[in-house]
């Protein structure tokens, strides 16, 4: 067999081939040819492949410079000062003969871009250095850019049909003190005067009663549904007999319902009554109750005060009524938006659009995690939840979407420069410690260290913060909350908190207070919401409304059922939890999600506890949602601590593995085709493995070197105990 040198190396420009003709004009063919000159020293070159912490399943390949000289240097200059400058994409192929008698050919080593951000050039040569081209160069410049995302005008939008959520409010009055003399049966309208709303009103008019304007309506439903108010009264009042009466005085304290349009009587509700009242006496009357009662739509509530004999006569008989001072009225009571429709897209279909804006349109999004798992929780913003003309999303790769879905679901992305496919999956999945990817061998240079990168001590998780009103979103669940992990030996905080907004308050303050307004200027608007619908359509949106004969879905809510059984489910600690959804999102469900992870950073450690310790929103008894479910109910408590061992099992174990070994011809290109198997060796006799998270090869030394994270497979007392 004759000699073949060890490395061959290629300059390529797309699919093509670049070299210096005789006449020396850089060309390019599609047959491949190699460079006369291999760069200099490039022995002494360090080529790393790293995983990142930030995407979990993407791996960068950087490198020291490589010198380019003779007629590479040519081409990397012809790329540079002739065509596009920086942004001239030029691949350098590296093959390395395997000089094995099974094989005893080239292989491929190595393909990358060079950077040309990093270019200098000098008399003789060009320095270089190399990184991981395509997709990847994209992103690492991109990720933090705000795009626009057509939302209304999508082809792929889907509609949601909101029916609201119950929202508290109560409304209060002042009634002036007064005196009136009056004939017994003849009614007296105290001088009621609103004062203010706590909390959120939808669905009634508050007025002041000013009875010579003839206005003695103090509350109108004009909603389209029955409500149900509970009237807390305080009054303070002296009723006066006139001397001359003939008879003994009854006086009511009334709430009159009548009709709206047309206007009619409908019923008495008397609160108090008290007779006996004699010929020229004053009896003090003192109420401080609460008397619940139901107004029908297009009704409204008028308050009174009269005396008769008892039996609804009169005769000439007279009486006075005195209020006194500190007389209100506050009716409580929770009211619902009506339900309005607006346009979402799909979690893969956001995916879709940022990977396209990064890659201008040239790689592929795959992802089962979004497009099967999680198709129903789709993303929306405050323009198109308003409903506004053309409403767009923005958003940016890394900070809002990625960190939301990595926040939400536990997620990793990876990258397969041969099919140019950006994948984005399960954090397990690139933790596959059911692949192998090549057998190492025997090492002998073995260290162990703890993967304390990773670790901390607090975690936040949920969402951001948020405000609502006086009343109503303490009892918000998708809001920040704080735990604390079984780990003293670090003060690092890790937060897993979602940008993409789940809040259901927040999203029924964005329909309701903004819902006329036309144009964009809320803070809400840039907002980007979770929402969770069904998986079917619920029907057809009426004519007249935005959306008008799109299919819509329904939010997602799991119907109440106290009856102990399978379909038992329960909500406790939370107002009005018929209305409640979004319960997916809640903190304790995205702890759940992250189970392998949290497992893996607190190894060992199974006996100890995760504790809740504070979140941004607090019902008045300081109670956290928590939900039961199934024949023997599974309990998800907000602000439970949980023993580490209910996260088990451990996605790795936190120990980094550094080896080093007779450098493999193959290893790059099996890592390529699958770098998230692991990697097994035998150490002492006895075989671990772990998963890659950096490996570096230097061709003058003829040796790899990498950083290894334990798998949950390795037997440790093989360490201790070899």
């Amino acid at each position: 067999m004759g000699f073949s040198k060890p490395y061959r190396f290629y300059l390529k420009d797309g699919a093509n081939y670049l070299y210096v003709d005789n006449a020396g004009v850089v060309q390019s063919q599609a047959g491949a040819i190699e460079i006369n000159y291999a760069p200099e020293s490039w022995r002494d070159v360090a080529i790393t492949f790293e995983r990142g912490w930030t995407y979990y399943g993407l791996f960068r390949l950087y490198s020291t410079p490589f010198k380019f000289v003779k007629d590479a240097a040519t081409i990397v200059r012809w790329g540079y000062y002739l065509s596009l400058g920086i942004e001239k994409n030029i691949t350098l192929v590296i093959e390395k003969f395997n000089s094995t008698i099974a094989v005893y050919d080239y292989e491929a080593f190595l393909e990358c871009e060079l950077d040309n951000s990093t270019f200098v050039d000098s008399f003789d040569k060009v320095s270089i250095e190399l990184i991981e081209g395509g997709f990847l160069s994209k992103l690492k410049a991109r990720e933090n850019t705000t795009y626009e995302i057509d939302v209304a005008d999508n082809p792929d939008a889907i509609w949601i049909g909101h029916d609201g959520i119950k929202l508290d409010c109560v409304i209060n009055w002042g009634i002036l003190p007064q005196s009136f003399p009056q004939a017994f049966t003849a009614l007296i309208l105290p001088v009621t005067f609103y004062t203010y709303t706590e909390g959120t009103n939808v669905s009634v008019q508050a007025w002041s009663v000013d009875p010579p304007t003839f206005q003695n309506f103090f509350l109108k439903n004009t909603s389209a549904s029955s409500i149900s108010f509970d009237l807390k009264t305080l009054l303070n009042i002296d009723v006066i007999m006139d001397p001359g009466n003939t008879v003994d005085g009854t006086v009511y304290v009334r709430y009159d319902i009548l009709q709206l349009s047309p206007l009619a009587f409908v019923s008495h509700n008397v609160i108090h009554t008290q007779g006996g009242l004699t010929p020229g006496t004053t009896t003090t009357i003192n109420l401080d109750q609460i008397d619940t009662i139901t107004l029908a739509a297009n009704q409204g509530f008028e308050f009174n005060i009269l005396v008769d004999d008892g039996a609804g006569g009169g005769g000439t008989n007279n009486y006075q009524i005195d209020i006194l001072d500190y007389c209100k009225i506050s009716a409580t009571f929770f009211n619902r938006y009506q339900t309005t429709y607006f346009p979402a897209l799909r979690p893969m279909k956001v995916f879709e659009s940022l990977v396209s804006e990064i890659s201008d349109g040239t790689t592929t999004a795959v992802s089962t995690l979004l497009d099967t798992t999680n198709e129903t929780k789709v993303i929306t913003s405050g323009d198109a939840i308003r409903n506004l003309e053309s409403s767009k999303m923005k958003m940016a790769f890394g900070p809002d979407f990625w960190k939301g879905v990595n926040g939400v679901l536990s997620a990793a992305l990876y990258y397969d420069r041969a099919s140019d496919t950006v994948g984005l999956e399960d954090k397990a999945s690139v933790f596959d410690a059911g692949t192998q990817i090549q057998v190492l061998g025997d090492i002998n240079n073995f260290k162990c260290k703890p993967l304390t990168g990773e670790m901390f001590a607090k975690l936040k998780a949920g969402f951001g913060e948020f405000t609502y009103d006086e009343i109503n979103g303490k009892d918000e669940y998708n809001q920040q909350t704080e735990f604390l992990l079984p780990l003293v030996k670090t003060t690092a905080e890790k937060d897993i908190t979602s940008p993409i907004r789940a809040d259901k308050y927040g999203i029924e303050y964005v329909r309701i207070n903004l819902i006329e307004k036309l144009t964009t200027d809320a803070d809400t608007d840039n907002d980007n919401f979770w929402i969770h619908i069904e998986d079917t359509p619920a029907g057809t949106i009426p004519d007249g409304l935005p959306g008008a004969g799109q299919q819509y879905y329904n939010l997602y809510r799991q119907t109440l059922d106290p009856t102990p059984g399978a379909s038992y489910w329960d909500i406790a600690n939370i107002l009005h939890p018929d209305t409640a959804y979004n319960i997916f999102f809640s903190a304790k469900r995205q702890l759940g999600r992250w189970a392998g992870y949290l497992s893996a950073i607190t190894y060992l450690l199974d006996a100890l506890y995760i504790k809740f310790q504070q979140s941004t929103k607090n019902n008045p008894g300081g109670l956290k949602m928590r939900t039961g479910e199934g024949a023997t109910p599974i309990v998800i408590d907000e602000a439970a601590n949980e023993l580490v061992s209910n996260y088990a099992p451990p996605m790795f174990l936190p120990y980094l593995f550094e080896i080093s070994f007779p450098d493999s011809a193959t290893l790059f290109s099996a890592l390529a085709a699958n770098p998230h198997g692991y990697l097994p060796f035998t150490y002492k006799g006895n075989q671990l493995e772990g998963f890659v998270i950096d490996i570096t090869t230097k061709p003058k030394l003829q040796t790899q070197t990498c950083t290894l994270l334990a798998t949950a497979n390795c037997d440790l007392s093989k360490i201790v105990y070899p």
